[in-house]
């Protein structure tokens, strides 16, 4: 799925213009959407977000893909957090992911 926006011209140059500091003020959420969209890229939540860029919050369960011996792999995991404050994956025995992505919605039975 992927969501768009018109957005007139004047209220895109202002999102170009934004510094550093005033997105950290933002929700991490509304920072990154609108990063995204003064950069030119889609909008859709079906994305592979580098784990350089963001984690996702602790004990959500995401799809994670990550190298293996046979190339890249995926699987779905939970972000953990050690006493020490680094971090572990539930799926994933001393192995880092690269990336991760939100699952998608559960399937839901449509009543005909």
């Amino acid at each position: 799925m992927q969501i768009v926006i018109d957005i007139p011209k004047e209220d895109y140059i202002g999102i170009c213009n934004l510094k550093n500091e005033q997105l950290r003020m933002l929700p991490v959420e509304v920072a990154e959407t609108l990063m995204r969209i003064a950069n030119g890229t889609p909008l859709s939540k079906d994305r592979w977000i580098p784990i350089s860029e963001r984690l996702p919050k602790e004990f959500e369960s995401v799809l994670v893909c990550y190298k293996s011996q046979g190339g890249i792999a995926q699987t779905v995991s939970e972000r953990l957090i050690n006493m020490d404050g680094s971090n572990r994956w539930s799926a994933l025995a001393g192995i880092e992911p690269i990336a991760w992505m939100p699952l998608p919605e559960a399937y839901k039975e449509s009543k005909v």
